[in-house]
């Protein structure tokens, strides 16, 4: 299937024709089935979204959006990719500090500094800081990549574990403290040596 609307009035008009050249209130349950999975595919809508549409044309007889105009964007942005990219040159300069330390240092670049480029994250909530940092910008700008370190003990070497206080940890008993009852811990075939 190749059709693929280019937007939201396309994909609604496709599914008013499906839903009237299929006579889709005279057809079984199995083929309304097929219609709705084709109108799924075809337009990318949610099984809700077909519900609903399915709905309006049974009700009003026609298939239109009922969003308020500009409802499909409700919030204007106000932080563009380059204030964000701006945090996230900031965060790797300061090593990524606390929500509340990084809108001092915003505020302080715009209102002490004279930097204009912080006018617009200089009022930056802190907690709307960590919004930022999870978006896609900031995080492919702030990837830093470190070396593997090298471990501290060879990979499958087996070491006996450091003693707290004279006894061993909880995570483990040498088989030698073992009664069989589990009373001083639980019995392991596991010898430990020096």
């Amino acid at each position: 299937m190749d059709y693929h609307p280019l937007d939201r009035a396309a994909a609604y008009a496709f599914v008013r024709g499906t839903l009237t050249g299929f006579d889709y209130h005279l057809l079984g349950r199995a083929d309304r089935g097929r219609v709705r999975a084709y109108i799924g595919k075809a337009c990318g809508f949610s099984p809700a979204q077909i519900s609903r549409l399915i709905r309006q044309q049974a009700e009003t007889g026609v298939v239109a959006d009922r969003r308020a105009r500009n409802s499909g964007r409700p919030f204007e942005t106000v932080y563009t990719p380059a204030d964000i990219r701006l945090l996230a040159e900031v965060d790797e300069a300061f090593g990524g500090m606390s929500g509340l330390a990084t809108c001092e240092i915003l505020r302080r670049q715009f209102e002490v500094h004279g930097d204009a480029r912080f006018e617009r994250l200089a009022d930056v909530s802190r907690s709307h800081v960590y919004n930022l940092r999870a978006s896609r910008t900031c995080r492919t700008r702030r990837t830093t990549w470190e070396k593997t370190r090298p471990a501290r003990w060879p990979s499958g070497s087996a070491r006996r574990p450091s003693r707290t206080a004279g006894r061993a940890s909880r995570a483990w008993t040498p088989s030698t403290w073992a009664t069989g009852t589990g009373a001083r811990g639980c019995a392991s075939s596991t010898s430990w040596t020096r």
